[in-house]
């Protein structure tokens, strides 16, 4: 079983375009890594509004791996 880990990813509804394009790699790269689990642990979003929390479950729902997310 493969593990990924990542935290403090910080989103929120509006990303300048270098925070876009980061996102965007790393979604490509959890997508291209055969990850059986990803798990995002703290400050998922920036502010904990739930405009945020809404945006990060829409860039996680496209991802084929099962997901843990740790507050």
């Amino acid at each position: 079983m493969r593990i990924l880990h990542t935290g403090d990813l910080n989103i929120k509804e509006h990303m300048d375009q270098k925070m876009n394009d980061t996102l965007l790699k790393f979604l490509s790269d959890v997508k291209n890594s055969g990850a059986d689990i990803l798990v995002v642990a703290g400050d998922i979003v920036e502010s904990g509004l739930e405009e945020d929390y809404y945006k990060a479950i829409g860039i996680f729902d496209s991802l084929p791996v099962e997901k843990i997310f740790i507050p």
